[in-house]
């Protein structure tokens, strides 16, 4: 993590145990810059970071979410409003950001969102936007920098290797279904600002 970090200096890293690590820095201002940026990626596995009281044992920390970015896709023009990227996001969890990308070529407008997500939940995959006149329309999301997930359940955290749904579908003999995959990533990850 140090390098992913640009170097703090004098920071320090302890295993404590069941995959758990308590990281000291010596700078403030490291140390708050850490915190500030998004969820952290090691090996393409989600990192959660959470301040720790000193009253508080690292074991019993509560993990419940994580900050990912989204991009909305399909949301018809007359829908692109604060108000509308609030409420998707809200649909997902607690909105921090909304922002409108405009016109791209061939990725078109899209809601970019900073949300915390619940990782104990499956990703959405995408809603039905009531948008006034037009009735329903879907809109769907891709994830940037996503971290492993599951395809079968849709769940941070683990993969289908070890998904206790799909070791339940196993048992029972039924065919594998995937309702989730790399197709929920964002793959051009340039994001020009707006004009």
């Amino acid at each position: 993590m140090r390098s992913i970090w640009k170097s703090p200096s004098g920071m320090r890293c302890k295993d404590i145990g069941n995959n758990l690590f308590l990281f000291v820095f010596n700078n403030k201002e490291d140390y708050d810059w850490v915190l500030r940026q998004e969820s952290w990626l090691f090996d393409k596995s989600l990192v959660l970071l959470q301040k720790l009281h000193e009253e508080v044992h690292p074991s019993k920390v509560e993990w419940k979410t994580c900050l990912l970015r989204v991009r909305v896709y399909g949301v018809p023009l007359v829908c692109m409003s604060y108000k509308v990227g609030q409420i998707i996001g809200q649909s997902m969890g607690v909105t921090e950001e909304v922002e409108w990308v405009k016109d791209r070529g061939n990725q078109g407008s899209y809601f970019h969102l900073r949300v915390l997500v619940p990782i104990n939940e499956p990703l959405r995959r995408g809603m039905n936007l009531a948008c006034g006149c037009l009735g329903k329309v879907w809109v769907y999301f891709k994830y940037e920098k996503l971290p492993n997930f599951c395809f079968v359940c849709g769940c941070l955290g683990h993969v289908e290797r070890d998904c206790l749904m799909e070791r339940s579908r196993r048992d029972k003999g039924d065919m594998a279904v995937c309702n989730y995959g790399q197709w929920l990533r964002v793959k051009d990850m340039s994001r020009p600002m707006n004009s």
